[in-house]
C-alpha cells in the first residue's frame, strides 16, 4: 500500500540485509500531502516537512515531539 503522508522505517538485519518484513511507519498528519523535505539535525532528531508543517521526529523511539 502506498501512502504519502507517513515515514516508513525499515531497518537491517544482523547480516546487513534489509529486512522489509519488520518495519516500522509513523503518519505525519491527513491527507494525501507527499513529505517533501527529510533531514538529520545534530545526528539525534529527523525533520520532516508535510504540508505547512515541519515534524520532528526521534529515530530511535519513532516519536514524534511537539
Amino acid at each position: 500500500m502506498y501512502e504519502t503522508n507517513v515515514l516508513c522505517f525499515v531497518y537491517a538485519c544482523v547480516d546487513g540485509q534489509w529486512d522489509f518484513e519488520n518495519y516500522h511507519v509513523v503518519t505525519l498528519g491527513e491527507g494525501d500531502v507527499s513529505v517533501r523535505y527529510l533531514t538529520v539535525v545534530a545526528n539525534q532528531r529527523m525533520w520532516c516537512a508535510h504540508r505547512n508543517r515541519v515534524h520532528i521526529v526521534d529515530p530511535e523511539t519513532l516519536k514524534i515531539e511537539v
